[in-house]
């Protein structure tokens, strides 16, 4: 190839070691949670001789680290390059914390290398200006980047933005132009992405996005397709340096000691459990928090701790101090972050991943072990926490119960499946039918989601011959989907939409039914496969679940109908009140478009049964007399005279209405529409001797 056809590299960074005595917690090139290490001279000389041999020149080489004066090489590397013809300005940059030996100052000034000296704070580099006041005394050329600030570049998230945002980080950030050679003779456009390649932190980089000095067959050609590219994928895990950069941060904040942090994740670790936090210890705190000020002054959410800590000494009462552990423990988990995490692979779901070799390494161990590590994780102390994660609330309950009762129509015999809401999670006793019945009722459910479980129920287990479904007045006109109610928005991301897969007209979002909830700690997540210990925690649960009766056996009775007392110790006056509350509830969720989708749906539901020989048993559920009274007149009008009208066509199709049953009293009823036990026993005596006729 010809000289003028090859091509000039404006920059080229050789990156000769990841060693740095300074451990600073916003290091762009992330050294802190890289594997230390040198890149050989000979590898370097070999690698930048097979460069240079397809280049026609690079303008400037900077041999950088780590903390360059802790490479042993550096004169060989410097003498090395200020010998290439193709390299114009050489340059070291360096932190100002180690003064260069005479032999490297003379060979620094032999080879007219520029030394670059980043503004970190006294504090941290005690000795820079005297450093840079000795090279200037030597006639050494030196830049001094003093009082310099450090662009926030954000968290190791990603961010999922488009092609057209990726092009604009990456065009605008100044770390593009930092193109830099690492130890395997692999080219990056930034530490970030060099990052990627070299640790777990970022999803590896596609070979697009480097060059391999070693490997690449047409070395010159690649290195144009490289400078060619719009943007890097590593963008879109980080804000770039430039005008448009929202945050700046004090440059050379340290990390903090690990054993303080490990000190602060114990305090809060005991609060979680316990909930209490006396005087003493939060004078303990103000210590330690205040002590560590230089570490943890450019993190607001210290700032926000602190003046948490300030309102609890003012006001001194145990919701201030509440709010400010709570304060403490997100900074806690922001620090998390900090430490690299090395498990041992005895711990249950350990992610065990890499043994880790760095200085901010924290290493966490089973109890029952060798008890050497600075973390001693127990299998209770892990299912503490993922009952704080992901709690078996009244939604996970029906997701967990509606997971047991599919597993129980694939092993096959069963006859009868109830679908339906609340009334019949209490109201149907499976055990006590008169053929094998699974209930897959779900709070707060509609038609339309109750016929998509009945034909989910068909397509696991095809034998079924009767679906029992609850109809109540409301229903009719009911969408689920697109109501705003918080528990029916609940119910659809946490049972509907994970274990049916439609959302139809719901815009909320979406969950896999396993919501997470906020205050718990990070590194609990950062040693352990929470989510599998979560499914294995389900799969025990659904177990357990196998063969015990919907709520009645294995969940606490939540209350219904707007109810907060027992309707039952109340005069009849004050029962046809608050009875009013209850319909007024039901009713609220009545529309014309919900009636539009009952129809369609049980419009193509019930010929579809009618053709597969399955009979359809709806019900109304039954009611106590003051809930009758209390639904308007309008409701029980619509409902007989467009909806009842919808099953006449069918023979396989029975309407039961147990509206004001003379079979139920008060005695029955949990509130005004939900059976107690008793009542179940009556409605499923009802409801088997309709199968069994049937």
């Amino acid at each position: 190839m010809e000289q003028e056809k090859k091509p000039i590299l404006p920059h080229l960074g050789i990156l000769v070691t990841t060693y740095c005595n300074l451990n600073c917690r916003r290091c762009a090139d992330l050294i802190p949670k890289r594997r230390a290490g040198h890149y050989s001279p000979q590898e370097v000389r070999a690698d930048m001789l097979q460069l240079l041999a397809e280049v026609a020149y690079i303008e400037e080489v900077l041999v950088i680290g780590g903390e360059v004066f802790m490479y042993p090489w550096l004169e060989e590397i410097l003498d090395f390059c200020g010998g290439q013809e193709k390299i114009g300005q050489l340059i070291i940059t360096t932190n100002g914390s180690i003064q260069p030996s005479s032999s490297v100052m003379a060979c620094i000034k032999r080879n007219n290398v520029r030394i670059r000296v980043s503004g970190y704070p006294q504090s941290v580099t005690p000795g820079r200006d005297e450093m840079i006041r000795k090279c200037l005394a030597a006639d050494m050329t030196v830049e001094n980047f003093a009082n310099q600030e450090w662009a926030d570049i954000g968290s190791e998230h990603k961010r999922n933005r488009s092609a057209e945002e990726l092009r604009q980080v990456f065009g605008t950030c100044s770390m593009k132009d930092c193109v830099c050679m690492q130890s395997e003779g692999k080219i990056f456009y930034c530490a970030r992405s060099m990052s990627a390649y070299e640790t777990d932190i970022y999803p590896t980089p596609p070979e697009a996005e480097y060059v391999d000095v070693r490997n690449e067959e047409n070395l010159a050609e690649r290195l144009r397709e490289f400078y060619a590219l719009e943007s890097i994928s590593t963008c879109d895990y980080c804000d770039g340096i430039s005008c448009a950069t929202k945050r700046s941060v004090p440059a050379g904040t340290q990390i903090l000691d690990k054993k303080v942090f490990l000190e602060l994740l114990g305090i809060v670790s005991g609060w979680l459990d316990d909930g209490r936090t006396d005087a003493h210890m939060m004078h303990v705190l103000k210590e330690l928090l205040v002590g560590q000020v230089e570490y943890l002054l450019d993190m607001p959410e210290y700032q926000w701790c602190i003046e948490a800590l300030q309102e609890a000494f003012i006001s001194d009462t145990d919701e201030k101090r509440r709010i400010f552990m709570e304060q403490l423990r997100k900074l806690v988990n922001v620090l998390t972050d900090d430490y690299e995490y090395s498990v041992d692979e005895n711990l249950p779901y350990a992610r065990t991943g890499e043994r880790k070799t760095g200085r901010n390494q924290i290493t966490a161990g089973w109890i029952n072990g060798q008890g050497t590590e600075d973390l001693l994780i127990g299998e209770e102390e892990l299912f503490e926490e993922i009952a704080r994660v992901y709690p078996i609330d009244g939604i996970t309950y029906n997701r967990l119960f509606i997971e047991s009762r599919l597993e129980k129509l694939k092993r096959g015999q069963t006859e009868c499946v109830v679908c339906g809401l609340s009334y019949t999670q209490y109201g149907v006793i499976e055990r006590e039918m008169a053929v094998n019945t699974v209930n897959l009722s779900v709070t707060g459910q509609d038609i339309p989601y109750s016929i998509l479980m009945a034909e989910k129920a068909l397509e696991v287990a095809p034998e079924v011959k009767t679906i029992v479904m609850p109809l109540a007045w409301y229903q009719g006109f009911y969408d689920i989907s697109a109501d705003d109610a918080p528990l029916h928005q609940a119910v659809m991301a946490g049972v509907n939409i994970p274990i049916l897969k439609e959302k139809r007209n719901y815009n909320g979002i979406c969950a896999d039914g396993c919501i997470k909830r906020e205050g718990s700690l990070k590194i609990y997540d950062k040693i352990c496969d929470l989510d599998g210990l979560r499914e294995y925690r389900d799969g025990v649960r659904r177990t357990w679940m196998a063969d015990r009766e919907y709520f009645n056996e294995a969940f606490a009775m939540p209350v219904y109908g707007g109810l907060q007392f027992d309707f039952r110790e109340l005069s009849g006056e004050a029962r046809r009140e608050s009875a009013k509350i209850t319909a007024e509830l039901n009713e609220r969720i009545v529309t014309e478009s919900g009636y539009r989708e009952v129809r369609s749906c049980l419009e193509d539901f019930l010929p579809d049964m009618c053709a597969r020989g399955v009979r359809v048993v709806f019900f109304v559920p039954p009611m106590t007399k003051y809930l009758y009274e209390a639904y308007s007149e309008s409701l029980k009008r619509d409902f007989a005279e467009r909806i009842v009208p919808i099953f006449k066509p069918y023979e396989n199709v029975r309407l039961l209405d147990l509206s004001c049953s003379n079979c139920f009293c008060d005695d029955d009823f949990l509130d005004y529409e939900h059976l107690n036990e008793k009542g179940a026993v009556k409605l499923t005596a009802l409801l088997s001797d309709e199968v069994k006729e049937g």
